[in-house]
């Protein structure tokens, strides 16, 4: 039993230093992985901020609505039937 025992909490202290092995390699890119996120960020915010992204605005906000037009009208229809119906 004893026997068993220490097999047991070997097998659990060989699971935790692995497990801990592969934290510390996680953890070693975190530093990299912010870097490149604030790097992102500011090419984001360099778009954001330029004259062609605000000029194309309108645009951009025209064709998404014209894409949206089939849910509209499917919403629209499903109001239009309920009020019949009901």
């Amino acid at each position: 039993m004893a026997e068993h025992a220490l097999a047991d909490r070997d097998a659990r202290l060989h699971d935790l230093r692995h497990e801990s092995e592969r934290l510390r390699a996680a953890a070693a890119t975190v530093p990299a992985l912010e870097r490149e996120l604030a790097a992102l960020r500011r090419d984001l915010a360099t778009i954001d901020g330029s004259w062609s992204w605000r000029a194309t605005a309108p645009l951009r906000a025209a064709r998404a609505a014209f894409a949206n037009r089939r849910e509209l009208a499917l919403t629209a229809g499903r109001i239009v039937k309920r009020r019949l119906e009901g």
